[in-house]
């Protein structure tokens, strides 16, 4: 058993570090740790060490798991941060293991670190005083068993829950209500077990009982340094009391002080004797140099000028001036003559600048607006009222130098030079705070302008260059839109002015189109067009008038209103465009001379009324938003009534030839000379054959005639043939069969085309037959229209 005994080897636990609080600190700062094995009392822990850093001195031993010590001091050298492991070593486990780490932050030097400057310690000292005090309470009274779990600190109770179970109680140990069980639910009410509490109160009994021996143990040990001290205090007390009494100390101190005052004084006085030379040196060279700047400013201002630097003449005549004005009374008389040198070149600079802005209208804006800041920098403040009352005098010229070219060009060259100068006057007098002075020019410029923009238009008005009129609307309205910014009653001249432009350009282009319109008969070629509505003419005439009207639409666009606004000038434009609906007559009327194309004339007569009034007359009223609705009335008044004349004509020139025929062959060979019938008479063949060929004609041009047209002329040949047989006595043995035969036939040809009493009226005038005779002229009239079917055939297919 014992060799057993003696065979066992001994476990050693290696002490294990598993927290450190806090986390980061500087050197002294106070340090708790925790973990496992950490001794068994104080003098079995040997070293700790943290960041590398010997710590063992301050250790305060706790428990087994608790230690508190304070970071130890931090060797010259070493970095700022020092992060590192807490190692402890103890007898009897050895050396151990760290779980953490611990940074040490150097930010401040410490009482016990080495510098290579003076640092005033005294602050210092204080606080590392009441930082150990409060450290001291805190070990003291915080946790005096030292078995708190500071990974229990969130968990207690509340302060008011407490106070319900111990009322009238504390748990501090400094008052005399202080309730121990109050203290240990305060303090260690979670996290500490009963065996916890046990060795906290061992552990403070023990360290109650070394303290109160320490005082009394320190003493003995150092008893011989005291009585040092106290040795060391006499002599001082004496050597003082001597020196207080032979008063050797301030004596001394007052004739150092007055020794080293003489030595200062010595030392300084000839610095302050440079010093004020100097002083005197430099006016004298500042005065030299505003000088020479004045002597030289004449040529200067000559130099600079030349070279085009007149902002560098302006800042040094500014810097004489200044100059000047600050020496007052005290310039000398030389100064006085060499600056009114100055004055005369400055002027003839200002006058040169001015001449050069009058002589040139068109420099660029920022130019101009650079040398009249630089004129009112040399003192001339009238330059821009000057500078703009020359430049609308310019306008003004430009404005009456029309030139000779065209009006659309006139108008575009006046309009261009108006807007680029109006605006860069009122842009100059804006800056210069001139507007009032400079809208009456605008106002004297724009009265011009418009009076010069009515008489070139007036000028145009019945040429072929009134045509370009949209052209000056929209040049106009541009006029209006770019000078904007103008004050109203510039912009209402451009408004009136745009107005009566629009009212005359109308006019002008219905009266250019009342000319067109006259010389379209040149234009007329007699081909008819392959829909039978006549010949082009017509289609001309609409196109014509319909692109005038697009014309005027464009003008009165921007102002629809124009015509109700000025209902005198509505009234004349209304009266233009009945006369230009009524125009084509005239033109139809000249051609109808031609008396061979009267049928085509017909035709667009037909068209003109039925097609192309309405068609204009919802043009006019979309393009010019006026009434027009007796327009159309008025006009097709005037066709139809040209239509009729144009038809009286034609039956008369296709009807005389026919009923000559008529009258000569009734003249020569009467009824009653007729032996035999056996067929129509001639005249009967060339009725028919002749109204044939009338009809094709017609067809050629639009069967919509034929009605119009056939009908009238077979009615006055039927009529004027029955007048003739009206007139007969005496018919012979076969004249009342012939008569009967001829009747018949025409009758059978014609009667689409002729009025019932017109055929009633023949039958009353042919003679009459018997039965036989009825049946044989029946007989002859059927033969005659079959060796006629073709033309009769033709004749009651085509009605129209």
């Amino acid at each position: 058993m014992d060799n057993a005994k003696k065979g066992r080897v001994q476990i050693k636990n290696k002490p294990v570090v598993t927290g450190i609080s806090p986390v980061e600190g500087g050197p002294g700062c106070k340090i708790k740790i925790r973990g496992e094995y950490l001794g068994q009392n104080q003098e079995d822990v040997i070293s700790i060490k943290i960041c590398d850093i010997d710590c063992t001195a301050s250790l305060e031993y706790s428990t087994s798991k608790c230690l508190v010590t304070r970071m130890g001091v931090v060797e010259r050298g070493r970095p700022r941060n020092i992060e590192g492991s807490v190692i402890i070593t103890t007898q009897s486990g050895g050396q151990g293991t760290s779980m953490v780490t611990f940074v040490c932050k150097i930010s401040i030097v410490g009482l016990q670190t080495e510098t290579h400057h003076w640092v005033d310690e005294t602050n210092m000292w204080t606080a590392y005083l009441q930082r150990s005090k409060m450290a001291a309470d805190g070990m003291e009274y915080d946790d005096p068993l030292r078995i708190a779990d500071e990974s229990s600190e969130e968990q207690k109770f509340e302060i008011s829950t407490l106070e319900a179970y111990f009322p009238g109680k504390s748990g501090d140990t400094d008052r005399e209500n202080f309730d121990p069980v109050r203290y240990l639910l305060e303090k260690y009410a979670f996290g500490c077990t009963m065996e916890d509490l046990k060795a906290g109160v061992n552990q403070l009994r023990a360290s109650t009982t070394s303290k109160s021996f320490k005082p009394l143990m320190s003493f003995k040990t150092h008893i011989k340094t005291l009585i040092d001290c106290e040795n060391a205090l006499n002599e001082l007390k004496l050597q003082l009391d001597k020196d207080q009494m032979e008063n050797s100390i301030i004596k001394h101190l007052e004739e150092a002080v007055v020794k080293a005052n003489l030595t200062a004084m010595a030392a300084f006085e000839g610095v302050l004797c440079r010093r004020e030379r100097a002083e005197n040196i430099t006016t004298g060279l500042g005065a030299l140099n505003r000088l020479r700047l004045l002597f030289e400013l004449p040529k200067a201002i000559e130099r600079e000028a030349r070279r085009g630097r007149y902002e560098a003449v302006i800042t040094d005549y500014s810097r004489a001036r200044t100059q000047l004005a600050r020496d007052g009374e005290r310039v000398p008389e030389v100064l006085q003559k060499v600056f009114k040198e100055v004055e005369t070149r400055m002027a003839l600079f200002r006058e040169s600048l001015l001449n050069k802005l009058k002589s040139s209208p068109n420099t660029p804006f920022e130019v101009q607006k650079r040398y009249l800041n630089i004129l009112e920098a040399a003192g001339d403040n009238k330059a821009s009222i000057c500078v703009i009352n020359n430049l609308a005098e310019w306008i003004m010229k430009e404005l009456d130098n029309t030139g000779t070219s065209s009006s659309l060009k006139k108008i575009e060259s006046l309009s261009s030079t108006l807007v680029l100068y109006v605006l860069r006057l009122w842009r100059l007098a804006s800056i210069k705070s001139s507007e009032e002075h400079a809208k009456n020019l605008i106002l004297d410029i724009l009265r011009k302008y418009s009076e010069t923009i009515r008489q070139v238009v007036a000028s145009t008005e019945k040429t072929s260059e009134g045509k370009s009129s949209p052209a000056a609307v929209r040049i106009l309205q541009s006029v209006r839109s770019n000078i904007d910014c103008l004050p109203k009653e510039c912009l209402t001249i451009i408004e009136h002015l745009s107005l009566n432009v629009r009212i005359t350009c109308t006019k002008s282009l219905l009266e250019n189109a009342l000319r067109d319109v006259a010389i379209l008969k040149e234009r007329e070629d007699w081909n008819v067009e392959d829909d039978g509505k006549g010949s082009h003419l017509p289609r001309l005439f609409e196109t014509l008038v319909t692109d005038v009207l697009q014309q005027i639409r464009e003008i009165v666009t921007q102002e629809p209103q124009i015509f109700k606004v000025q209902p005198k000038e509505g009234e004349n434009i209304r009266k233009l465009l009945v006369d230009l609906s009524k125009s084509f007559s005239s033109v139809l009327e000249e051609l109808s001379n031609d008396k061979e194309h009267l049928v085509i004339l017909l035709a667009n007569c037909d068209y003109t009324c039925n097609r192309v009034i309405p068609n204009l007359k919802d043009t006019m009223e979309a393009c010019l938003k006026i009434e027009c609705s007796n327009i159309d009335i008025e006009a097709s008044k005037v066709y139809k009534k040209q239509r009729m004349h144009f038809l009286k004509d034609y039956i008369d020139l296709k009807t005389k030839p026919i009923l000559s025929e008529l009258f000569e062959q009734l003249q020569y060979s009467g009824f009653d000379s007729i032996q035999n019938v056996t067929s129509t008479r001639p005249y009967v063949t060339y009725f028919i054959v002749s109204v044939c060929q009338i009809l094709s004609e017609i067809c050629l041009v639009g069967e919509q005639l034929v009605q119009d047209v056939l009908t009238p002329i077979c009615s006055v040949i039927l009529g004027e043939y029955a007048k003739k047989l009206g007139k007969i006595k005496n018919w012979g043995i076969s004249g009342a069969l012939q008569c009967q035969v001829d009747v018949q036939c025409l009758k059978a040809a014609f009667q689409a085309y002729v009025a019932q009493k017109v055929l009633t009226r023949l039958n009353e005038v042919a003679p009459k037959i018997s039965v036989s005779e009825a049946k044989h002229a029946q007989k002859i009239v059927a033969d005659a229209k079959s060796s006629m079917s073709l033309q009769i055939d033709c004749l009651t297919r085509v009605k129209g």
